[in-house]
C-alpha cells in the first residue's frame, strides 16, 4: 500500500469471501515512515484525519522500520479501508488470519 493521506480500499473478497469477516493484519513500515495507520470497514466513518486515536478505526502507531498489528472487520463485501498520512511511503500489509 502506498500512503496517500486518504482511506484506500483493500479488497479481501478473494480470500475471505464477499461477506463480513473479522481480520487480523500485520503492518510493516519502511525505514523513513513513522506513522499512524488506520483500518476501517469500507463505508464506515468519515474522512481520513492524521491523528492518534482515530475514532471508529483500529489504528497502529508505528515507529520507523517497525511492525504492528491491527484488527478490523470487512464490510459486507469483504473490503476494508486503510489510511496513512506519509504520502508516497510504501507499507506492507499482511493478512495474518480471519474469522467469518
Amino acid at each position: 500500500m502506498t500512503a496517500a493521506s486518504t482511506f484506500q480500499d483493500l479488497d479481501l473478497s478473494a480470500i475471505v469471501g464477499a461477506n463480513s469477516a473479522l481480520c487480523f493484519f500485520e503492518v510493516t513500515t519502511p525505514s523513513s515512515a513513522a506513522s499512524v495507520i488506520a483500518f476501517k470497514p469500507k463505508g464506515y466513518g468519515g474522512s481520513f484525519a492524521v491523528q492518534e486515536g482515530a475514532y471508529g478505526c483500529s489504528n497502529v502507531i508505528m515507529a520507523t522500520n517497525a511492525y504492528g498489528y491491527a484488527i478490523c472487520a470487512t464490510d459486507a463485501n469483504g473490503v476494508v479501508q486503510i489510511g496513512a498520512p506519509n504520502n508516497g511511503s510504501t507499507y506492507t500489509v499482511k493478512l495474518v488470519g480471519y474469522v467469518k
